[in-house]
């Protein structure tokens, strides 16, 4: 089980004015088969659809995308990467790179106890069989992978390079095969011997070590049965070659040549050999075998009959007649196969036979839909028969026998080829593992085969926005992956299998890169396709240039320039000289305003172009320059505003906006310094006047919003509802304007007082408040004239 979870605290939900829960985008699972598919695991690529819990995070989802299989396989441990990816536009869902990837162990465990050992712990053989299998098994559990087997032979009475050879005495078990056979040579040596002679084989050692397998170290014994008779001599028996029969006893050339060599170079000759009868030392040379020594028959010969004569091939001079003898012509070995998957019409071998003797084969024209059956390989031997009711073989002969060896592959073709695309890969990039398909045609198929893929150069045309993998791009182009597959009658149906290649990054910033997979089988008898051999294939960049501003805030003064700033973050590089990015298609970023409290136009203009980028002399970026800000020098008193700048990435997303420095500052000084104050320091006022004008005036500019003033009286000799009515009034100095006024009422009370009151007025407030505003707080005296007689 495999759970994925949120990182952060993040919200979202209608309820709080955020992506409603239907219109997240699941994620995407990708999985990277290390283990065997369809042998170690079933895989489930489903992904549960996220949504919200009550705080309005996502929900953790848990989910089973593996199921390991048990198996008879000793593999050992076994790994599954899975890879969660973004949906398709799934902006508002991002996968952490470092917690992207996770892998599943499947632990193997063995089943049975697993024994290595010789099929047999007795073998016989008769001398004129030519060959014996010996076979290795395994009981219990099959192995992943393959294992060389060293067999250990001993000597008896029977020989090495006298009785048999034995080519290799190494046998390799593919993968998951429970048997592997050789052929160990029987020399039929046409020398009287004793009836039986015996060797011994055991195996000795396997390669690579398995602790999981028990070797049987028992003994096994092939025997072999003399059947040497006289006057008959097969072609691979060591002889003496003599050109004329008198020589045979004085033996003066002792040239050692095998019998039908002998007989080709003397036309004809004699033959003298210690099988022979004493009698019958010397004796003339007569070849009788097959108009043909070899045919091989393939799958382009469907249908096709092929004719053979038995005869006499080479005679000395003067020989007498053997055509007449009963000749026995047999097929040998006996088939270990359907002689019908191979033959539609077959020839098994004639007794009493006279020369010449003519007979046919004919293969098949349709196959049994089962491909790499076993090569039939067979001889067809020809040999006089000298039984007592048989004719006997003329004094004075000796019969050389030329046998007819054929070989027989499957008609039946299986095809692989390499798999263009498929939706069930992720796409290929940079950093990760590329998946290579490769896919055999649906046909039933008998023996394992490896296919091997190799990656190597493109050299074909190119379109403008592609370029060859070069030079620069840290691939190893001798990289080669194989995998093998596995006939149905081992484990299961595979015609499908996968190879992973990483895919380096390289720090480079480049267009689309081409390079070009090819295919090859490890088996003549396995077709590629034609069409499918080499595969061009287009890995795509995942190097950007990570580019923002380099100071974030930046102040100037009313009626100056703001200069920014843009570098690269990074250490990327591009440039055509190292297979780069050319630095003409990079397309510029572009800069918008998103906020702040200056306003366009009236407290500064705005020039959004940008300049392109450029290479430097290491290929990173150069870092640009621009002015984009003009800020206006007015009379305002507006204190000081802010303008917000954001870069946003180009057309070409090779030039990335890295977040943290997307956003610029540019704050403008206000440079204009007001001073408010009461017009007057005295105002005079009879009291019959009723009312008495205040003033406020606005000195060093103007403001740029309606302003309240609040002027608030306070007692002196003259009170507050006795003198005048009054407290506080609030005129509004409008905007761009110096000047407010309001009015204070003075009481007339008919009352007989000092002729000369007096109170104070003076600003307490503004609103709204401005911080480069100076309130002048001294008060103005209100003196009043008392006209009571």
């Amino acid at each position: 089980m495999l759970t994925v979870q949120q990182i952060g605290n993040e919200k979202g939900g209608e309820d709080i004015g955020g992506l409603p829960e239907r219109s997240l985008v699941s994620a995407l699972l990708y999985l990277c088969y290390l283990a065997g598919r369809g042998a170690d695991a079933k895989l489930n690529y489903s992904f549960p659809e996220f949504s919200y819990n009550s705080n309005n995070k996502l929900n953790d989802i848990s989910f089973f995308p593996v199921t390991s299989l048990v198996d008879n396989v000793i593999e050992g441990n076994e790994l599954i990467q899975v890879v969660l990816l973004p949906g398709p536009n799934s902006a508002n869902l991002q996968v952490i790179p470092s917690l992207q990837t996770a892998t599943i162990t499947i632990f193997d465990k063995t089943n049975s106890p697993t024994s290595l050992s010789l099929e047999r712990r007795s073998y016989s053989v008769i001398e004129s069989e030519g060959s014996i299998e010996i076979c290795v098994v395994l009981t219990g559990d099959v192995s992943s992978s393959s294992v060389n087997i060293t067999i250990l032979e001993s000597q008896g009475t029977a020989k090495r390079n006298s009785d048999y050879t034995f080519s290799s005495n190494t046998l390799t078990l593919p993968a998951f095969k429970n048997k592997t056979c050789t052929s160990l040579r029987i020399i039929d040596d046409n020398l009287w011997e004793p009836s039986y002679e015996s060797f011994t084989l055991t195996i000795s050692r396997i390669t690579p070590e398995n602790s999981n397998f028990i070797l049987d170290n028992t003994p096994s014994t092939i025997q072999i049965q003399d059947d040497d008779m006289k006057q008959q001599i097969t072609e691979d028996v060591i002889v003496q070659c003599y050109s004329s029969a008198a020589n045979c006893n004085s033996n003066t050339n002792g040239v050692s040549l095998a019998a039908i060599d002998c007989c080709s170079r003397t036309g004809g000759g004699y033959i003298s050999h210690s099988s022979l009868a004493a009698a019958q030392q010397c004796g003339a040379c007569v070849v009788v075998g097959f108009d043909q020594s070899h045919v091989h028959i393939g799958p382009s010969d469907a249908g096709r009959r092929y004719s053979f004569t038995a005869d006499v091939l080479l005679s000395t001079p003067g020989a007498p007649d053997v055509t007449g003898l009963d000749y026995v012509i047999s097929r040998e070995p006996a088939m270990l196969v359907n002689v019908a998957d191979y033959l539609s019409s077959d020839f098994a071998g004639r007794t009493n036979g006279l020369l010449p003797e003519r007979f046919s084969i004919r293969y098949v024209s349709q196959g049994n839909a089962v491909a790499l059956q076993p090569t039939l390989s067979f001889n067809y031997t020809i040999a006089a028969e000298t039984g007592p009711s048989d004719p006997s073989i003329p004094s004075g002969v000796v019969l050389v026998y030329k046998n007819l060896r054929v070989t027989i592959d499957d008609i039946d073709i299986i095809t692989v080829g390499l798999i263009e695309s498929c939706t069930c890969f992720p796409p290929l990039l940079e950093g990760r593992d590329a998946i290579v398909g490769i896919e055999g045609s649906a046909i039933t198929f008998e023996a394992p085969f490896e296919v091997t893929v190799s990656n190597e150069r493109y050299t074909g045309p190119l379109a403008p926005d592609e370029a060859a993998v070069g030079d620069f791009d840290l691939f190893n182009f001798t990289e080669k992956h194989s995998v093998v597959f596995l006939p149905t009658a081992y484990y299961f149906n595979q015609h499908f299998e996968r190879v992973l290649f990483f895919m380096p990054q390289d720090n480079i910033v480049e267009l689309q890169e081409l390079f070009r997979l090819r295919l090859s089988v490890n088996d003549s008898r396995v077709r590629l396709d034609p069409q499918k051999t080499t595969q061009t294939v287009r890995l795509n960049n995942r190097d950007v240039f990570s580019v923002g501003f380099r100071e974030l805030q930046v102040t100037i003064t009313e009626g100056e320039v703001a200069t920014l700033f843009m570098k690269q973050i990074g250490n990327e590089t591009g440039g055509v000289d190292i297979g780069g990015f050319p630095e003409g298609r990079l397309s510029p970023v572009r800069l918008r305003q998103v906020s702040g409290t200056a306003t366009s136009g009236s407290d500064f203009s705005l020039n959004s172009f940008i300049p392109r980028f450029t290479y430097s002399v290491n290929n990173t970026l150069n870092d640009i320059t621009f002015a984009p800000i003009t800020s206006i020098d007015d009379n305002m008193i507006e204190g000081n505003e802010t303008i917000r700048v954001i870069i946003l990435p180009g057309t070409d997303n090779l030039v990335l906006i890295q977040r943290d420095r997307q956003t610029a500052t540019i704050t403008i000084v206000d440079n204009d310094i007001g001073v408010l104050s009461l017009e007057r320091g005295t105002y005079d006022v009879i009291e019959n006047e009723g009312t008495v004008e205040i003033c406020a005036v606005l000195t060093g500019g103007v403001l740029s919003t309606d302003t309240e003033i609040t002027l608030q009286a306070r007692d002196n000799t003259a009170r507050f509802r006795s003198d005048y009515s009054t407290h506080r009034i609030r005129p509004i100095l409008r905007s761009s304007t110096i000047k407010t006024c309001g009015r204070f009422n003075i009481m007339n009370d008919l009352i007989r007082e000092p002729l000369f009151e007096n109170f104070t007025v003076l600003i307490t407030s503004v609103f709204p408040e401005n911080s480069v505003l100076t309130v002048n707080g001294s008060p103005s005296f209100i003196r009043i004239q008392d006209d009571d007689h």
